[in-house]
């Protein structure tokens, strides 16, 4: 279950504003439990968006996603791409010690880009304040309906993604912070 669709979950004010090290956990949860390889259910996720890397020209972010099998770590690196865009350069992925290059078509399905153009978080619905584990936050809520219908609500106070919450209706699935901090560091070898 990917409840992502890559770099257009990046709010680019927070993303402008965060420093290499910031990170930000989350917890996916599925109404429609997956199953893990002994039969037992798997209601939960716990993920990290980390920014492992920030300087003028290369900035990466890892996300670690934990799974009953270890944790699943995806590497993007991104490059200027004009004054107010970024786009992906390469990308690995890492699942227990193997380590492997993500092909063009692997990192454009992770976004791409990433971008101060509004519309890639949706139409703008609102303000609202939602509270998490991590505390209460002022958002903007976005409603965005390709390629699925989803609410995203960001607030440029959460490094490096902006991310509150997400929710992805059809599928039952939420993704709510849960924690922030600032000590991040690459998982796999940048």
């Amino acid at each position: 279950a990917n409840a992502h669709d890559g770099s257009s979950d990046l709010d680019w004010a927070a993303l402008t504003k965060a420093k290499a090290g910031a990170w930000a956990d989350y917890t996916m949860t599925l109404k429609k439990p997956l199953r893990n390889p002994d039969g037992s259910p798997v209601k939960s996720f716990k993920i990290r968006y980390a920014l492992v890397e920030k300087t003028d020209k290369q900035m990466t972010i890892e996300t670690i996603t934990s799974t009953v099998r270890g944790d699943i770590i995806v590497q993007l690196k991104y490059v200027p791409a004009g004054p107010n865009a970024w786009t992906i350069s390469a990308g690995k992925t890492k699942l227990g010690s193997q380590t492997g290059e993500l092909t063009k078509e692997e990192i454009w399905a992770n976004g791409g880009r990433a971008t101060n153009d509004p519309k890639l978080l949706g139409t703008l619905a609102g303000k609202e304040s939602i509270t998490t584990p991590a505390g209460a936050f002022e958002c903007r809520h976005y409603l965005k309906t390709t390629p699925f219908a989803m609410d995203r609500w960001v607030s440029d106070k959460i490094a490096p993604t902006g991310m509150v919450k997400a929710t992805i209706e059809s599928s039952g699935i939420e993704l709510l912070l849960t924690a922030t901090g600032s000590d991040a560091v690459a998982k796999i070898p940048l």
